[in-house]
């Protein structure tokens, strides 16, 4: 996990699913995560973009990243990416 560049969160209520993109924009790993864990894989992460939909908990979650050394982009719901 540490050539990660991009770390994407999808964020639900206990469990989490996690997408790692490197520098060349090729997945790196997928996993789904426990609530405990996402907080051991953020403060464990090399400094990387953090991105994840705007939501209820995202803020929160946003703030865990800011505090680990990881830039955050929260993205609206409606935003449409393709």
């Amino acid at each position: 996990m540490n050539n990660v560049s991009i770390l994407s969160i999808d964020l639900a209520k206990n469990v989490f699913q996690l997408l790692g993109i490197d520098e060349h924009g090729k997945p790196c790993f997928s996993k789904r995560v426990s609530r405990v864990k996402l907080h051991e894989i953020i403060l464990n992460l090399p400094p990387c973009e953090v991105v994840m939909e705007a939501c209820s908990s995202s803020h929160y979650w946003g703030r865990a990243c800011l505090n680990s050394g990881h830039q955050v982009n929260l993205i609206p719901a409606q935003q449409n990416l393709h």
